[in-house]
């Protein structure tokens, strides 16, 4: 009886996994350019919206080419992935409706689509990806060719959006998240802010694109990013060019309003503004010490304001630079011809400033009721009509020390003027041309120098010396050469402006932004990990190695973090490390001295040390630790 029952129990079993698998994501196939009915885009998502599947695919049948004409837009329900043909195909939404809505809840991707006269809304989670959207005009509107909601998380992968205009946004206007990578947005323009993007209360990261030829008729040529309430939102700008923006007020290339600022490794170049900040304008409408701009890794040229701050114009905003250049900046009627600092802290580390100009006061910087800190940087050949060729200083502190300034023009003061305000100088700055300190009401102090002879027996012309900026190299027999002072050079520093390392050769550090007989950056960095990890320079077939490793990833034009993953990895667990016996806390240590070079907070420590006492193996935390943001952040800074 058993023996013949069993196949029938089988079947009902095997039937009723089958009834109750989940079912199948469908795929849909277009298969002519009509506007609907069978066989249509529009039939394709009209399906895919009522099937009871999800996650279904939209796909276009081969050989499928020319004009798509629609006479309403599409609406996404339900998620889906549209895989477009390519450049075959034109979908023309005549700027009558948005092409494609995304709503709320709604995952969707979009790929291979080439719009044109018609953008996009997004309230869900959408990825365009090699993509195109051209001439689309929504003038009463946000986005010209995307409009993000704050429900809206949007991610634009090697995507063009081109020649779009829009009241606010002319590419994109973004209240959520926003995300660009490898992409372009060229010549779109907004009838008031950000005529590349305009990011409002959202949060808005750029990494490896260009922004160029956008235009906006009040603030943020290339990019508008501003809050109504303080710290509201956030722009991270990484690996990628601004070039050739306008706005008609503030911001050329960027303006920044009660937010926070990120630029990393990237260039800002040929932008200009009717008013104040031909490269950036950032502003805040009071103090907010939680507010965060920061500049590092990145070149400034050529951009113009009307008005004020050719480079950058900072009111209020707390603003670090650090390992860049700004050079061939103008200030065409005002002052700040590099930067025009007003009522804001800011702080000039290992950069330079070359060849701005002001047509007032400040050709490299203008600073106004602020604490200005400049250490380890180059100011050279930079020019105001007036005062301060250099610097000029009204009623701010404004702090020097291992500087090079010189050969700078202006009326009064050729390379620093103070108005008013304290003057300190930390000592060791060169000063002047031809034995004249060019200052005016500041006075050096006995450890500062004054060039004897013109700047070109200082430094070399600003060039590509090495190092993703511009720098000017000290000459052969340069004063600036081993005449700093090392306690102005903090631990953490430990490259030149232009990546190289150590910081300081031959026992004294150079004054300026870059240190003659300092080794290229992968050099300096496998010395580091010699030193922070065996605690000994590395070996000639040691070191050989492993800058063989480094450039041979280089020349292919791969990623170079691998090899150092590798290096730690080898390092950490050598015979010779591990005879140390070091403690979980001085391994940890070691770990962030190591790869983000900083000391660890004591938030993080204690984090690590109870992983640690639970069974967390060491290799595994040296493994997180080579795969967070921070270390991908730290080695971009380098250059890798």
């Amino acid at each position: 009886m058993h023996s013949q029952k069993l196949p029938s129990l089988i079947f009902y079993m095997v039937l009723f996994l089958f009834v109750n698998e989940p079912a199948n994501a469908a795929i849909f196939t277009v298969t002519n350019t009509n506007d609907n009915g069978v066989g249509s885009l529009r039939q394709a998502i009209i399906d895919a919206n009522n099937a009871t599947t999800t996650d279904d695919t939209v796909i276009f049948q081969a050989g499928i080419n020319g004009a798509l004409q629609t006479s309403g837009g599409f609406i996404i329900t339900d998620n889906l992935d549209i895989q477009g043909p390519g450049e075959s195909l034109v979908i023309n939404g005549n700027n009558a409706q948005r092409i494609f809505t995304i709503n709320s809840g709604v995952t969707a991707t979009l790929s291979g689509l080439q719009l044109q006269n018609g953008g996009i809304d997004n309230h869900g989670t959408l990825t365009l990806s090699n993509s195109t959207i051209q001439s689309s005009a929504w003038n009463e509107g946000n986005g010209g060719a995307i409009y993000n909601t704050g429900t809206g998380t949007l991610n634009v992968d090697n995507s063009v959006l081109s020649s779009n205009s829009a009241a606010w946004g002319g590419g994109i206007a973004n209240d959520g998240i926003l995300t660009i990578t490898h992409s372009t947005l060229a010549n779109n323009s907004a009838i008031n802010d950000g005529g590349g993007v305009v990011n409002t209360k959202g949060t808005l990261t750029v990494s490896d694109s260009t922004l160029s030829g956008n235009s906006a008729g009040a603030w943020g040529g290339g990019i508008s990013s501003w809050s109504e309430n303080l710290n509201a939102n956030l722009t991270t700008i990484i690996n990628s060019t601004l070039s050739g923006n306008s706005a008609a007020n503030d911001g050329g290339g960027i303006t920044n309003t009660n937010g926070s600022l990120v630029i990393r490794n990237s260039t800002l170049s040929g932008n200009s503004a009717g008013v104040y900040g031909g490269g950036i304008s950032s502003y805040s409408e009071s103090f907010n010490a939680n507010l965060i701009f920061t500049i590092s890794n990145s070149t400034l040229s050529d951009n113009s304001a009307m008005e004020g701050g050719g480079g950058i114009s900072n009111n209020t905003t707390t603003l670090a630079i650090s390992n860049s250049t700004l050079s061939g900046n103008s200030a065409t009627t005002q002052g700040g011809g590099g930067i025009n600092n007003y009522r804001a802290t800011l702080t000039v580390t290992n950069s330079t400033l070359s060849g701005n100009s002001a047509a007032d006061n400040g050709g490299g910087i203008a600073n106004g009721e602020a604490p200005l800190t400049i250490t380890n940087s180059t100011l050279s050949g930079n020019s105001a009509v007036n005062s301060g060729g250099g610097i000029v200083n009204f009623s701010g502190s404004l702090t020097l020390g291992n500087n090079l300034i010189a050969g700078n023009t202006a009326n009064i003061g050729k390379d620093v003027y103070r108005n008013d305000g304290p003057f300190t100088s930390l000592g060791h700055n060169l000063f002047g041309e031809n034995g004249s300190p060019g200052l005016a009401n500041a006075n050096p102090i006995n450890s500062d120098l004054i060039l004897p002879g013109p700047a070109s027996t200082a430094i070399g012309p600003l060039a590509d010396n090495g190092g993703p900026t511009q720098t000017h190299l000290p000459v052969a027999g340069s004063p600036a050469i081993d005449a700093g002072d090392n306690l102005l050079v903090p631990e953490t520093v430990i490259t030149d402006q232009r990546g190289y390392g150590p910081r300081i050769v031959n026992s004294i550090v150079d004054i300026g932004a870059v240190e003659v007989g300092a080794a290229d950056p992968a050099t300096t960095l496998i010395t580091h990990y010699y030193e922070s990890i065996l605690r000994r320079s590395p070996e000639p077939d040691g070191l050989a190695f492993w800058q063989a490793l480094i450039a041979e990833k280089q020349a292919q034009g791969k990623d170079v973090k691998p090899v150092f993953r590798q290096m730690a990895n080898f390092f950490f667990f050598s015979d010779e490390y591990l005879a140390r016996n070091t403690t979980d806390e001085e391994f940890i240590t070691n770990l962030y001295f190591t790869f983000f070079q900083r000391e660890p907070d004591q938030g993080g420590m204690d984090f690590w040390l109870n992983r640690l006492a639970n069974g967390y193996g060491r290799d595994q935390a040296m493994g997180d630790f080579l795969f967070v943001p921070e270390f991908a952040s730290f080695m971009q800074a380098l250059g890798f």
